[in-house]
Parts: structure tokens; C-alpha cells; sequence
């Protein structure tokens, strides 16, 4: 973990996008073969003339290790790979952000610094930069770059999906004998490795922090990049020790720091429903949600390969 603040929805649509941007890798689609000299071949990525060399991916990457202490060669590098489609997707969004002259300005970017630090217990924040081994200015150059991200996607991408009423009649008219339920919640976590951190991000959401923002900056969880979402999740879908935990509470209680197997977790649940059908008007908010997230996600890939054709490319995988 970076424990960097990440920005709302940038990676809402994790899957897709991955699968996109696995065409950079394609015979034909990655122009690694064109780095030639000693000097270019430490070069990972180009994007005109954005650059991340293998000096800063390696140091990027460090702090991320943790997360698979137990892989072998072959495992750490499938991991490097997808952190390597990760910052490709970056890059090439900053690159757009360029060309759009979008920009965070200082005090927005103090503002999310001082949001983050000041809900750190004393020296906590100085002891999350010293555990994770990023510098303060490296730190606020990444949470800059996620801000950016995050401003891109809205432009380009969110504020032009729309989802009309007669789009969600028809979905749930096409998919009415598939709306029969047990009983459902649908909860978000933050899982963390140590009770300390899970205590100090529990603080933070009791004092106003919001949960999604603290799930994409510290959870280790798979759905940390959908701000801690697990979605719905069924009676006897999930372990007992998870499932016991999350059943108990009301809707947008907080859990107490639960520590299981997988770790320290803080759980919050956004919604209950009781076994039944429910009628189309109980359904809309979520129809709309589904219909639009389908939509982004269904852009998000033609997009990518619009900017991908925009803009000098190199990936250089062979080195990482």
C-alpha cells in the first residue's frame, strides 16, 4: 500500500480496463522493439514525452511486494505486469489531462494533503511514509497524479453517460424473473494488516473521513479500487467469519475492528434487502447504477485505444 489518497471511481471499471490495456502487449501493439540504446532500455513506458524509467517503477513497486509474500518468481511477475498496465493507464490519461489543460491547482492539492494527514494519530503519518518508503514529495506527486486521473475520467467519460427511464423499464422487464432474493447486504470494508492501522482508519470514518476515499488509499482488499464495495452478497456466499460480522449490523452502521484470517477489517453496510421480488420503482437507483457503469466501462476500453493511437507510445516489458 501507498497509502496515497486515491481519487472516486478512477478504477470503477478494474476488469475492463485491464482487459483493454492488455492490447499494448500484442504482437504488433507494443513498440518495445524500438528501444535501442543502453539509456532508452531503462526507459519502461513513453508516452510522448511523459516517461517512467525502471528506476522509478522499481521504487513504486517496492512498497507493493508486501502484498505477495509468498510468490514465487513467476507470481511476482504477473503482479509487476499488472502494475505496469496500472501506470500505463496513468501515463496516458495524464497525457490527456495535458491535452484537455486540466490541472489541480496548489490549494486543492494542500486541501487533500491536510485531509489525509490530519486524521493520522501523532506521527502517524510520518510513520506510514517511513513504512511504505516514499518520501513526502514523492507521496504528494502520486496523490497529485490520481487527482488528475480522477478529473480526466469525470470529463471525458462520467459526465456523458445518461441513463433514461425507458432504459431502466426495459432492463428490469428483460430480467424480471431474476429479481427474486434472499436476504441481501450490501457492505463495504476497509481491510488492513495490522489492528494499529485499522484503529487509525476506523478514527478517521468515525471524525467524517469518507469510507471510499480511505478503502482505495489503504485497503488491501481486491474491491479497494471501488471504494471497499463488495456489492450484494448472499446468506452463505461468504465465510462464516465474514459473513457473521456484516449480517449483524443495521444499515450504515460501522463494524468495530474485526480481525480475521485475511486480517483487520472495519465493515459498513449501505443497504439491506429482505428475501423477496422486489417491484421496479424499489430497483431504480440500482438499475440506473448497473446501466451506467456498463455504459462507462463499455467506453472506457475504445477510449483508452483512441488515446493509445493519439499519442508515441513504448512499453518496454522485457526489462521489469
Amino acid at each position: 500500500m501507498t497509502g496515497r489518497r486515491s481519487p472516486s471511481k478512477q478504477r470503477m471499471y478494474l476488469n475492463i480496463i485491464t482487459a483493454a490495456l492488455t492490447l499494448f502487449f500484442l504482437p504488433g501493439c507494443s513498440d518495445s522493439n524500438k528501444v535501442e540504446s543502453d539509456d532508452q532500455g531503462q526507459i519502461v513506458i513513453r508516452v510522448d514525452h511523459h516517461v517512467l524509467t525502471l528506476e522509478e517503477f522499481n521504487h513504486d513497486f517496492e512498497p507493493l511486494k508486501m502484498n505477495y509474500p509468498d510468490a514465487d518468481p513467476a507470481g511476482l511477475r504477473d503482479a509487476r505486469i499488472r502494475y505496469l498496465l496500472q501506470r500505463l493507464e496513468e501515463i496516458l490519461i495524464l497525457r490527456r489531462a495535458e491535452e484537455l489543460d486540466i490541472h489541480v491547482p496548489t490549494a486543492e492539492l494542500d486541501a487533500a494533503v491536510d485531509d489525509v494527514k490530519k486524521d493520522y494519530p501523532e506521527n502517524g503519518f510520518q510513520e506510514m511514509l517511513m513504512t511504505q518508503a516514499v518520501s513526502l514529495k514523492a507521496w504528494e506527486q502520486r496523490l497529485e497524479r490520481q487527482l488528475l486521473v480522477q478529473k480526466v475520467i469525470r470529463r471525458e467519460l462520467e459526465e456523458k453517460v445518461a441513463v433514461s427511464p425507458e432504459e431502466i423499464s426495459q432492463f428490469y422487464d428483460e430480467h424480471r424473473d431474476e429479481w427474486r432474493r434472499v436476504d441481501q447486504v450490501r457492505a463495504r470494508q476497509v481491510l488492513l494488516p495490522s489492528e494499529e492501522q485499522a484503529v487509525a482508519v476506523r478514527n478517521q470514518i468515525e471524525d467524517g473521513q469518507d469510507f471510499a476515499e480511505l478503502a482505495r488509499q489503504h485497503s488491501t482488499a481486491p474491491e479497494a479500487e471501488r471504494g471497499g464495495d463488495m456489492g450484494f452478497v448472499e446468506r452463505g456466499h461468504l465465510p462464516e467469519e465474514l459473513e457473521a460480522p456484516i449480517f449483524a449490523l443495521k444499515k450504515g452502521e460501522l463494524s468495530p475492528v474485526v480481525k480475521t484470517s485475511y486480517g483487520y477489517h472495519i465493515f459498513e453496510v449501505v443497504e439491506k434487502r429482505q428475501a423477496g421480488k422486489p417491484e421496479m420503482n424499489d430497483l431504480i437507483g440500482e438499475i440506473r447504477e448497473l446501466l451506467k457503469r456498463e455504459k462507462v466501462g463499455k467506453a472506457y476500453g475504445p477510449w483508452l485505444a483512441e488515446l493509445r493511437a493519439r499519442y508515441a507510445v513504448v512499453v518496454n516489458d522485457q526489462i521489469i
